[in-house]
């Protein structure tokens, strides 16, 4: 399997990294790597994460790394990583799938 981070999400990444760092540089980026290995796992197992109920339409799957959501698509031997969400707030009304 081929694992493709979107702009979008690579975009959410890096400012979750950013605004986490302005309190605890360590701290950010061990969560960052958290988010990166938990999304790699997904070339093994693509279909581990659960249907995210808000966009069951669209197949879009999600995993937890505590706090945030990793919502992510398989498109035969891909896997799009979408966005990274905080489990707090609302998910976008959309996610942008590029195929």
């Amino acid at each position: 399997m081929i694992l493709k981070w979107s702009d979008f999400a690579s975009a959410n990444l890096i400012e979750i990294r950013d605004y986490l760092a302005k309190t605890s540089l360590s701290y950010a980026a061990q969560l960052s790597s958290r988010i990166l290995q938990r999304s790699e796992d997904l070339s093994l197992f693509p279909l581990f994460g659960a249907e995210v109920p808000e966009y069951r339409r669209y197949g879009i799957r999600e995993l937890y790394e505590h706090p945030y959501r990793i919502l992510y698509v398989v498109d035969g031997d891909t896997i799009q990583i979408l966005t990274v969400v905080h489990s707090a707030r609302r998910l976008p009304i959309a996610p942008p799938i590029t195929r």
